[in-house]
């Protein structure tokens, strides 16, 4: 092959002038130009791997385009996707849970569903539009169980209540103090359910007459047994009344009291302290026999003796103390004359 010393040219076998520039080919200027094919092969080279790095920077320049622009948009489109799904599925379930009326045995779902919603990010909590209907749904049920335990209690209290024998109360029950307690302990919401209070009071009224009963009973033998201890140690007594009475013992001051509760010797008798005396006690035997002795079947006869107090004749006064009904004693007068 042949070039042109002046342009390089290739030219055929058979020309002579070069068909670029027209310079004239000469022969001995084929050996010059023999190496012309390889500086032409270095050129391509050179171009090819220009070409080569313009290819490799343009693919780096991609990728660092890919990775610091596109990749960072996608991730975030990624991201906003799957937020928006979390968010959509706890929405749904809010709407699912809070669409019905809630009952005492809705809590478990609503358990549930805040479960969900806590295990979300705060970026997908923000997204859940429907939250405040679940706040409110747990506001209801915490009414409920508010109004159900005001309901127990009412109910324990109404139950302690329509338990009781009235018929069986005695003065030293407990059992209806023990309820009023129990009652009022309530709050006033809890006592407004209570609908049988008003039988509480009822019970009550019956244990405080047992009680009342039985204190007047307890005064009774009381004042029985101060009876009985009266008979067993005044049996008898002769004497002047100034030597009778509380300043001597408490049995004679006992009989002594009921006299005097009843009358006053002066109206009988000029001098009552000198006025003679006498008492004795008397069972009725009958009774005794039956009964044994008691405070109601035992009296004293008591006669009185002295100047009459219009300077008349002495003058007799008969007269009994018992106990008609064993507690206390009572003065009967039986006769008064010359």
């Amino acid at each position: 092959m042949k070039y042109c010393k002046k342009c390089n040219t290739q030219l055929k076998e058979n020309e002579v002038f070069c068909p670029e520039c027209g310079t004239k080919y000469a022969k001995d200027e084929k050996s010059s130009n023999a190496d012309k094919p390889q500086n032409d092969k270095s050129d391509i080279g050179k171009k090819r791997k220009n070409v080569l790095i313009i290819i490799v920077v343009f693919i780096i320049g991609l990728s660092s385009l890919g990775y610091f622009v596109i990749y960072p948009q996608v991730t975030q489109y990624t991201q906003e996707q799957e937020n928006q799904e979390k968010a959509e599925r706890v929405i749904n379930l809010i709407d699912s849970v809070t669409n019905g009326e809630i009952t005492l045995n809705s809590e478990k779902e609503l358990d549930s569903t805040k479960t969900e919603y806590n295990s979300l990010t705060d970026e997908q909590k923000s997204l859940v539009n429907n939250y405040d209907k679940l706040e409110a749904a747990y506001a209801t049920l915490d009414d409920l169980k508010i109004e159900q335990e005001n309901q127990e209690k009412a109910q324990s209290v109404i139950d302690s209540i329509n338990a009781v024998d009235p018929n069986s109360l005695t003065d030293s029950d407990t059992s209806i103090q023990a309820i009023r307690d129990q009652y009022n302990s309530l709050t006033d919401e809890q006592k407004s359910l209570v609908t049988n209070a008003d039988k509480l009071t009822e019970y009550e009224e019956i244990v405080q007459q047992k009680i009342a009963e039985a204190q007047q009973a307890q005064v009774a033998r009381n004042k029985s047994n101060e009876l009985m201890e009266l008979y067993n140690n005044l049996q008898s007594f002769e004497g002047s009344w100034g030597d009778f009475g509380a300043h001597i013992n408490k049995y004679q001051g006992m009989v002594e009291s009921a006299i005097k509760a009843s009358i006053s010797l002066s109206s009988y008798f000029d001098n009552p302290n000198e006025v003679y005396m006498t008492l004795y006690k008397v069972e009725d035997n009958d009774s005794v026999l039956m009964n044994g002795a008691n405070a109601t079947n035992q009296h004293y006869m008591i006669t009185f003796e002295g100047v009459s107090p219009t300077f008349g004749p002495a003058r007799i006064l008969e007269c009994k103390v018992d106990s008609p009904d064993g507690m206390n004693l009572v003065y009967t007068e039986i006769a008064y004359y010359n």
